[in-house]
């Protein structure tokens, strides 16, 4: 019988520990998504939603960034494609405040370009550092899950997801992640 058969065999009859749980911080899934301005449907800012284990513990961390290559400035205002200049006032006034949906924290802090025009003229220039990306984590339990993020007493998004516990980690995925469909009063189906 060849040696390394012989060690498997061996290695298969001794009463050993499970393996090591994986390392202790790891993503099991992610997802990215675009959030859509409701009356124009303009990609205003960016949404990472990802089941992270540490410690042996899942959770879900949701990022909402005001920078990305594809958000879109608003009509008529001289913005920039890729930041968000609103988006990033928003996240900080509605998302780090006393009346937040969830504890939110700030991840980033950066200058955005300001527009405006001067004798005519579209002048750029880098203004004070803006809250351009806020996260939150929140734990998890085994099954599907869902996650609906609030703000004025309405359903602003909404993250789904399984969780289940293998024979050695955990084992997840972000399946989706969606607005509600917008009241007919206000553009009716998409």
């Amino acid at each position: 019988m060849p040696r390394h058969l012989l060690t498997v065999a061996l290695l298969l009859c001794l009463d050993l520990p499970p393996m090591a749980e994986e390392a202790d911080d790891h993503v099991l899934s992610q997802l990215t998504w675009h959030y859509r301005e409701t009356c124009d449907f303009r990609r205003v800012a960016r949404i990472d939603a990802s089941i992270h284990v540490r410690d042996g513990a899942p959770s879900l961390r949701i990022a909402v960034r005001a920078r990305d290559a594809a958000l879109e400035p608003a009509p008529g205002f001289p913005g920039v494609q890729g930041e968000n200049l609103q988006t990033a006032g928003e996240l900080a006034e509605r998302l780090l405040g006393p009346d937040a949906p969830l504890p939110f924290q700030v991840v980033e802090r950066a200058p955005l370009t300001r527009r405006r025009f001067v004798d005519g003229r579209l002048v750029e220039t880098q203004g004070d550092p803006e809250v351009v990306e806020v996260a939150v984590e929140v734990p998890l339990e085994e099954g599907r899950w869902e996650v609906p993020i609030t703000m004025d007493g309405e359903v602003k998004l909404r993250i789904a997801g399984r969780l289940e516990r293998g024979p050695r980690s955990w084992l997840g995925k972000v399946t989706r992640i969606w607005q509600p469909p917008l009241p007919r009063s206000m553009g009716g189906e998409r």
